[in-house]
């Protein structure tokens, strides 16, 4: 069968930094992703990226999988980093 992989580049600039966010999907799930930025994080930004993997690259799935971005920014909202994401 044929197997749909593509990446996603996005850079947004917000009052709390500079998001730079790459994605890796394969039939529609994360396969890969890494944030980078001038951003500051309370916590390891790698276990938010390591939450992500293997989420559908999808608002629902992942509004779900993001649902732990307070931890990490705590005035953000799950909708705000979807958008940084999608």
């Amino acid at each position: 069968g044929f197997r749909k992989e593509y990446a996603v580049k996005k850079e947004t600039l917000t009052t709390r930094g500079l998001f730079d966010v790459r994605l890796n999907i394969a039939d529609d799930i994360i396969t890969e992703i890494r944030i980078f930025g001038d951003y500051f994080a309370l916590k390891d930004i790698g276990s938010l990226e390591s939450a992500l993997i293997g989420t559908r690259y999808d608002p629902q799935s992942l509004i779900n999988a993001l649902s732990v971005v307070g931890e990490f920014f705590p005035d953000m909202t799950a909708g705000e980093m979807l958008k940084l994401i999608l």
